[in-house]
């Protein structure tokens, strides 16, 4: 049996990557760069947070852990 996340990954990940933008940014990045924007290397998503695609398989493999 699925639970939520698994069921609804591909549509948490398309907001993840196409509606929120910088929001995304503000809720993982935990620290900001020499420049004032949200650091990459302190997010749990570097790498993934405009690729629904990735976003998606991150998601579902969290969910195993």
């Amino acid at each position: 049996m699925a639970t939520n996340g698994e069921r609804y990954a591909d549509k948490i990940a398309y907001l993840l990557a196409n509606i929120l933008g910088e929001q995304v940014c503000m809720q993982f990045a935990k620290e900001l760069d020499f420049y004032a924007d949200f650091c990459c290397n302190t997010c749990p998503l570097k790498g993934k947070c405009n690729n629904a695609a990735l976003l998606e398989e991150w998601l579902k493999d969290e969910e195993r852990e």
